[in-house]
């Protein structure tokens, strides 16, 4: 599938990522097929992300996209901007990239209904990524003596 990158500001596509690694499959339950259809069905030329006429974002419009983003999360947590005294925005340097970890740190604080294994399943990585990076997450989620409880009925 392709792939858009940035050569400066210029948004090109590319028939191949960066690297093998890049390739994801990720698995998407028929509920989120529903809800995402109509908005990839709403796109032409094949970009989810797009300026106004249907052109490639540039690096630049994608920045300011995600600006308004962060903005309207802002404006929703209760900063106003127009306020005199603004005080300091609840939430700051959210991007695609945290996005992107979201999902499986969402799916880690489902363990032990799901499995690591599965996990990297769905998305589209090994175990040992799962394992290495969200560790934290599924430690957290270990109750070490009810597991040995339960293992002894105790």
């Amino acid at each position: 599938s392709d792939v858009l990158i940035y050569d400066g500001d210029r948004p090109e596509i590319k028939p191949y990522p960066k690297s093998n690694n890049s390739i994801r499959e990720v698995p998407l339950t028929d509920e989120l097929i529903k809800r995402i259809r109509p908005f990839v069905d709403s796109s032409e030329g094949g970009c989810l992300f797009h300026s106004r006429d249907n052109a490639l974002m540039s690096k630049q419009g994608y920045r300011r996209f995600w600006e308004s983003i962060v903005n309207a999360l802002n404006m929703a947590a209760g900063y106003d901007p127009y306020a005199r005294f603004k005080g300091e925005k609840p939430i700051k340097g959210l991007n695609a990239h945290i996005f992107r970890h979201n999902y499986p740190s969402e799916l880690c604080y489902q363990v032990p209904a799901l499995s690591t294994k599965m996990i990297a399943k769905l998305i589209g990585d090994n175990e040992k990524m799962v394992l290495e990076v969200y560790a934290h997450i599924v430690d957290k989620k270990e109750n070490i003596d009810e597991a040995i409880g339960q293992a002894l009925n105790l």
